[in-house]
């Protein structure tokens, strides 16, 4: 069986774009790293976190791919957003950007692992440790808008876009939230005793 490694998945200088009244898309910087691997640095630029939390918590229960990419009209972890884009054979929104930011293509293993590639790395990571990853940084974006200024107003378009924006991030939430994967393969940092409660 193979041995996950260590996940670590960090955001950092949170922030807006111009006004913040008028910039729906949050930015920021992220640090992903794989044991005494990192794949992605908080020097390597600012990103939209806003999109990269959705695209990330689709791969909660789906692979990434080529063939079946999770962002179809942008990178994984995305430069830009600059529209949301909306089709009549989905209920989900697609974020459309200039076509720059990091891909990370995601392959779900057998025994609760999950494979990473980023660039021409590849890696294995307890698929628990993604999932608590994830659901911890879109918390942590939520709570950022939850926390800013209001918005100025949109127009009935936009406003039903980003309202589907906001339904499948907070039913993506919910469903993995309530069916977390247990990690099975952690065995150093927690082992049970009859005094666990």
């Amino acid at each position: 069986m193979t041995t996950p490694a260590t996940l670590l998945l960090q955001a950092s200088d949170l922030h807006w774009m111009g006004d913040a009244s008028s910039d729906y898309c949050l930015h920021g910087a992220l640090l992903l790293q794989v044991g005494n691997i990192t794949l992605l640095h908080p020097s390597q630029g600012s990103w939209t976190l806003s999109a990269a939390s959705l695209h990330l918590l689709r791969s909660l229960g789906r692979d990434h791919s080529r063939q079946q990419p999770l962002a179809p009209y942008n990178e994984l972890i995305p430069c830009c957003g600059f529209d949301l884009l909306s089709f009549a054979d989905q209920p989900s929104v697609e974020i459309q950007g200039c076509g720059g930011g990091v891909e990370i293509w995601i392959r779900h293993l057998a025994d609760a692992l999950i494979e990473l590639t980023v660039a021409d790395q590849q890696i294995v990571i307890a698929r628990a440790d993604w999932h608590s990853a994830i659901l911890t940084l879109a918390a942590q974006i939520r709570q950022y808008y939850l926390d800013s200024p209001d918005k100025l107003p949109l127009d009935s378009d936009e406003a039903s876009l980003w309202l589907r924006f906001w339904q499948e991030w907070d039913e993506l939430v919910t469903k993995h939230s309530a069916s977390a994967p247990v990690n099975h393969h952690d065995t150093q940092h927690h082992q049970h005793t009859p005094t666990d409660k």
